[in-house]
């Protein structure tokens, strides 16, 4: 008898093994007993999760008067796919209803690609101030509903300093998020620490927004962005920056361990993944992946996981779906889902 329970014993710890590897299949506890369920399915899980407060950090606009001027002076277009077109202009009732019926609270709004680097320096100057203003007019209409990043020119990097801390002190919003496709630009660039610098004042973060993979394009050029980041000197020298990464971190955190490896400044304090986890927060925007969020909650831990849905360009409803059914602790989705931002940005 004692032999079979050993036997038994060890199957058990086999199982729950094998469902931390391969987040598809758990082990649960039921009274005396234990059942194996499908991760995210009704029978995995103990109880319907209870309804969950949730703040989506990573949500997109335009304004008409920005879309007008980006057909008159670039050769660029609305980013995304049609049926999105409606949806990035709209930051009212039709948005709020649409967040009610999948039960999102508030929306982090932030420009939508393309961003300001498309324009001309004088353009991008005046626009970014005409965008955040206009902004910050929606928030103060829905003021429980919308907060926000506002945008910045890098085309001048003290001009995008002083159009961030208008921002922060006057208008209300919570940081600033920029597009990181222009490969010919590095922010790790001694000409940017004065944005750095200001981020690190006010106490806000920088959300790094890449547009992502296509068929055409990688778009991994936030890959060596952020390592040129870390690699220089800027984390030491403001240890309080806040740095977001959306698309559960850009495929960062798979290459921690390895980067590890290949650190090469003994003399630094800290190696390159305990910068990361110090310095960066990551979303779950456009990543509807149990096996991946668990991955990121045992890589990072939970506390630097933001929910995220990069609407209009993603199912809102999925992304709500998602994080109510995944196979995660309660302490965990409410950290994702609404009280690590409310700390990050001080709602």
């Amino acid at each position: 008898m004692e032999e079979k329970n050993g036997r038994r014993s060890f199957l058990k710890h086999l199982l729950s093994l094998s469902a931390f590897a391969t987040g598809s299949t758990l082990l649960f506890n039921k009274g005396n007993g234990f059942s194996i369920g499908k991760a995210g399915s009704v029978e995995a899980q103990t109880k319907k999760a209870a309804r969950v407060k949730k703040i989506a950090v990573e949500e997109h606009f335009h304004t008409e008067e920005y879309l007008d001027m980006l057909s008159s002076r670039t050769n660029h277009q609305s980013g995304g796919p049609a049926h999105a077109a409606a949806k990035v202009v709209e930051m009212g009732e039709g948005r709020i209803k649409e967040m009610d019926e999948c039960g999102v609270d508030m929306q982090m709004l932030s420009l939508s690609y393309p961003g300001l680097d498309v324009f001309k320096t004088e353009d991008a100057i005046s626009l970014s101030r005409i965008i955040n203003d206009d902004l910050s007019e929606v928030i103060k209409k829905y003021p429980a509903r919308f907060s926000g990043f506002c945008c910045i020119p890098l085309q001048d990097p003290e001009v995008a300093a002083d159009e961030l801390e208008r921002a922060v002190t006057k208008l209300g919003l919570k940081g600033a998020m920029v597009n990181i496709n222009t490969p010919e630009r590095w922010l790790s660039d001694r000409k940017y620490e004065v944005i750095f610098e200001r981020l690190s004042k006010l106490d806000v973060p920088f959300y790094l927004h890449a547009d992502g993979p296509s068929t055409e394009d990688s778009g991994l050029h936030i890959v060596p962005e952020v390592m040129r980041i870390v690699n220089g000197n800027l984390l030491d020298k403001y240890p309080n920056l806040k740095l977001i990464l959306g698309h559960a971190g850009e495929s960062l955190p798979f290459w921690l361990n390895r980067l590890d490896g290949r650190w090469r400044n003994p003399d630094r304090p800290k190696i390159f993944s305990r910068y990361f986890k110090d310095n960066f927060y990551v979303s779950t925007s456009s990543q509807c992946s149990n096996t991946l969020l668990n991955f990121l909650i045992a890589e990072l831990g939970a506390d630097r996981i933001l929910f995220a849905m990069d609407y209009p360009y993603e199912s809102m409803k999925q992304h709500v779906d998602f994080i109510d059914s995944a196979p995660i602790s309660d302490s965990d989705r409410e950290k994702i889902c609404h009280l690590n931002a409310e700390m990050l940005f001080k709602l």
